[in-house]
C-alpha cells in the first residue's frame, strides 16, 4: 500500500481500535501499535485470497446439498428443513431477514441471493448447529436404548 493511504490510516485510527495493538506493542507506543495494526491487516489480507474461495465453495456446497436433500431450491422455507433443524432454520430466518440489500421473495434466484449475501460465519455455525442437533438426537437415543436393554435384563 502507498504512503499516502498509511499516512490517511494513521491519523483516522480511533484510539479505541488501536487500545489492543498498543497493549500488544513492545513499548506500549501508538507508533508501534500503528504498525501492528496495519500488519494485521496486510496478514488478514493474505490470508482473504485463500479463504474467500473456500468460502463461496462452502457457501454452494451447502445451498446444493439442501437443494437436493429437500427437492426444493428454497429449502430454508421447505417444512421438513424447518422440522429437521428448528435452531438453525430460526437462525437463518433471522439472518435471512436482516440481509442487506435484502432480495424480493419473487424475485429470480431469491434463496440463492440470500445465501450468497449471509456471511461465512453464519454458514460455519449452521454446520456446528446441525452437527449439534444430530449428536443430541444419538445421544437421547443411546439413552432411550440403554434404559430398554436394562429393562430387558432384569426381566429376564
Amino acid at each position: 500500500m502507498s504512503n499516502n493511504v498509511y499516512k490517511v490510516f494513521c491519523e483516522n485510527i480511533s484510539n479505541e481500535r488501536l487500545e489492543v495493538y498498543t497493549a500488544l506493542s513492545l513499548h506500549k507506543d501508538e507508533e508501534e501499535a500503528l504498525k501492528l495494526y496495519w500488519l494485521n491487516l496486510e496478514i488478514v489480507s493474505f490470508f482473504n485470497y485463500i479463504i474467500n474461495p473456500i468460502e463461496v465453495l462452502l457457501r454452494n456446497k451447502i445451498h446444493s446439498h439442501f437443494t437436493n436433500k429437500y427437492q426444493c431450491s428454497n429449502w430454508v422455507e421447505c417444512g421438513k428443513f424447518q422440522q429437521e433443524y428448528p435452531n438453525l432454520y430460526k437462525d437463518l430466518s433471522n439472518k435471512i431477514e436482516n440481509t442487506k440489500p435484502k432480495p424480493k421473495k419473487d424475485e429470480k434466484n431469491y434463496i440463492e441471493k440470500v445465501i450468497s449475501r449471509l456471511t461465512f460465519g453464519t454458514h460455519i455455525k449452521s454446520i456446528i448447529i446441525s452437527f449439534l442437533e444430530r449428536l443430541l438426537v444419538l445421544h437421547k437415543d443411546t439413552k432411550r436404548i440403554e434404559k430398554e436393554l436394562k429393562g430387558y435384563k432384569n426381566n429376564s
